[in-house]
């Protein structure tokens, strides 16, 4: 079936306002990996205009997945929203519904509505997949393995699945992290332990039938296998290997050869070369090499689900051969095209696992790839060993490169535990030159502060300040008062010490430097406040119902008549109106979801119920002295912020630092700096007469 047919049968599925099983079939006959990125987004608008319809008879709904499934470029979030809505009429909490579908990509909506149609069919109005009883489902959930459905409970929303014990499943997560094995097929007998000879059953076919009856398709691994066959159908783990190995991996025993028994050069996949390499001591590597190989590390790197192995088959193969002018010649090519490359969180998120073996390969390969610049601009943002592993490579210039980076990071307030950390162990013995990157202590207490409870770096940071007395030296720079002043405000205001640490250090300070002992003794006031109510005034609470009441009322019903009427103009590729209209759709879909959060969240008050006497709390103006003057400030509710009238939020960061506070303490501010409270009063009836009525 060709494209060009597919989207012809889509545009006169879109005149006739519904779809017809032919379209259905040839959707479903052609393969994502098959379409370019201009098919790909001739489909997407193909579908966009059939969705404006609303159809939601059978074989349109078949369409829409099987479109979906094809990766077109396309928004169709607010299509399949506006589906499930029609389609799961019958189900009494469509909320949760929505949420099961969730975001995400057309192909991960498609999969998620898939799952719908049949873990609640009795509650559908298409059978896509005919007629099927929970009780014959069963499922592969991606944190639980295998298991057999046993419920849906309509009223909570919960799935309830026998794994090894009854886990009750949202059905948010089982949308989103289960695979169901239609009933009748060789994996759901499996799953329910029907009696069968596992030995006249290929292992091979039986992963092709699991992936090929599955919704949506699920990777099968041989671990999954496992599970599936033991002990119930073989007992031991020498019998399973010689089944599986014998059915799949027959010439596994050759040195140097795939699955297939192909040589490693010759290798398909970057999966049989992982095969064929995995007792592999040394390769050599010339232009026959690299030309065989290349076109199984295009296809791995344009492929964001093979990100993986594409980084780990590169690191192999870098750290197996010692002439490597070839291989930087394919790693150059592949270095535009990879998706790994392109995204700073996925290179992280694969990276992140790897021992300090691979990720200095890795890390060379990606040198060669995209150069220092590459890591000097995102590394700043990674785990130390990622630092780590780039001076293991040993090149001055990407050091220089690297510190430059630190520098301008800090400069942006965005210094890391991590960077802190490598800093030191870089430049600890050279202060005068960590002194020109990290200027005051305040850049490495908010570094402290920004880590994560558990991250390794940040327990580090926190050990190298609380221990170290070299390090705590440094932070008192030339040692002069304005110095010591700086470490001593920031150790006493800084909220990430509990008072044993605090002590701990401002006794070391002292230690180092006598002179800070006045600095020391100096009066602190600590102040705990409790969770406050998620209030805003009845002003703002109002208008945001008006806000909502409109897109709902006006905004919305004016946006489908605009895409109607633009869909009259013709050609959509041409179709200026019909764009915008759809952005106005993107925009008006996500802008009622916000305020459904807010005013979900959020209540209104009319301030009553807080007793302003002589603590700040929320219905407060407070007076405060800071080095640049006096100052006045209101703290208001959630929504009723205006830095013009230096009325505050009571969750802002200033406002947070006063909450709880009398007249005389001193207080941190965000900057960094001190302010003492002077006053504390109830707001004027004028400031709250404009928040009431």
């Amino acid at each position: 079936m060709s494209v060009d047919k597919l989207e012809s049968l889509i545009s006169s599925a879109s005149d006739e306002g519904k779809a017809s099983e032919e379209v259905v079939a040839c959707a479903r006959a052609i393969k994502a990996d098959d379409l370019s990125s201009s098919q790909r987004t001739s489909v997407g608008q193909a579908i966009e205009l059939f969705c404006a319809n609303g159809a939601t008879d059978q074989h349109s709904v078949e369409l829409v997945i099987a479109v979906g499934l094809l990766k077109p470029v396309a928004e169709l979030s607010a299509a399949y929203g506006s589906l499930a809505r029609e389609v799961f009429s019958a189900y009494p909490d469509p909320s949760a519904v929505q949420e099961a579908l969730g975001e995400g990509t057309v192909a991960e909506l498609a999969n998620r509505f898939q799952v719908l149609l049949i873990i609640l069919g009795d509650f559908s109005s298409v059978k896509a997949f005919g007629k099927i009883k929970l009780s014959e489902l069963s499922v592969y959930h991606v944190d639980f393995g295998f298991g057999q459905v046993e419920s849906v409970d309509k009223v909570t929303s919960q799935v309830s699945v026998k794994f090894k014990v009854v886990q009750k499943v949202p059905l948010k997560f089982f949308a989103k992290k289960s695979h169901i094995l239609l009933p009748g097929t060789l994996g759901s007998k499996l799953v329910k332990g029907e009696k069968m000879v596992i030995k006249n059953v290929l292992s091979k076919e039986l992963v092709s039938q699991i992936e090929a009856e599955t919704v949506p398709s699920l990777k099968v691994s041989q671990a999954m296998i496992t599970r599936l066959v033991m002990p119930a159908y073989i007992k031991t783990a020498k019998a399973f290997d010689e089944w599986y190995r014998r059915r799949v991996l027959a010439d596994s025993n050759k040195k140097s050869t795939s699955a297939s028994g192909r040589s490693w050069e010759m290798s398909r996949s970057l999966d049989e070369l992982k095969v064929a390499l995995r007792d592999t001591e040394e390769l050599s590597f010339g232009e026959e090499e690299k030309n065989t190989l290349i076109k199984a590390f295009r296809f791995a790197a344009a492929r964001p689900a093979q990100n993986k192995i594409f980084a780990e088959s590169l690191a192999v193969i870098w750290e197996l051969i010692d002439e490597k002018e070839y291989l930087v010649d394919m790693i150059q090519e592949l270095a535009e095209t990879a998706s790994i490359w392109k995204d700073t969180a996925d290179f992280v998120k694969v990276s992140t696992p790897m021992n300090v073996k691979t990720i200095a390969a890795w890390f060379a390969v990606t040198l060669e790839a995209k150069g220092i610049g590459y890591f000097a601009k995102d590394v700043m943002h990674m785990p130390i060993k990622f630092l780590n592993a780039i001076d293991k490579i040993g090149d001055e210039k990407n050091a220089i490169a690297l510190e430059a980076s630190a520098k301008t990071e800090v400069v942006l307030g965005n210094l890391s535990a991590a960077v802190a950390c490598w800093l030191w162990n870089k430049l600890g013995k050279k202060p005068a030159e960590l002194a020109e990157i990290i200027t005051t202590p305040i850049q490495v207490f908010r570094a402290l502060a920004n880590a994560e409870t558990a991250d390794k770096s940040g327990k580090d940071l926190r050990k190298l300040i609380m221990t170290n007395e070299d390090y705590l030296e440094f932070l008192l720079g030339t040692g002069s008062d304005e110095n010591v002043k700086s470490l001593v405000s920031t150790v006493k205001t800084f909220p990430g010490l509990d008072n044993g640490e605090r002590q701990s250090l401002l006794v070391k300070i002292v230690r180092i430097k006598p002179d800070a002992l006045n600095q020391v003794q100096e009066r602190k006031v600590e102040v705990k406040v409790g969770k406050l109510p998620q209030v805003t005034s009845q002003r703002s609470y109002k208008t945001l119902q008006e806000e909502h009441a409109k897109l709902i009322s006006t905004d919305i019903p004016e946006n489908s008549k605009a895409i109607a009427a633009a869909r009259e103009h013709g050609d959509l590729r041409e179709n200026f109106e019909f764009r915008a209209a759809k952005d106005r759709q993107k925009y008006l879909q996500l802008r009622v979801g916000e305020l459904d959060a807010l005013l979900n969240k959020i209540g209104p008050t009319d301030f009553s119920e807080f007793k302003v006497k002589t603590r700040v709390i929320p219905a407060s103006k407070v007076m405060i002295k800071t080095s640049e003057g006096d100052a006045e400030y209101s703290i208001v509710g959630v929504l009723d912020g205006d830095p013009d009238k230096n009325w505050l939020s009571f969750e802002t960061p200033l406002a947070k630092s006063m909450l709880g506070h009398q007249a005389g303490d001193k207080i941190a501010m965000p900057d960094g700096g001190e302010a003492e409270i002077l006053a504390v009063a109830p707001l004027d009836e004028d400031t709250l007469s404009f928040f009431v009525n």
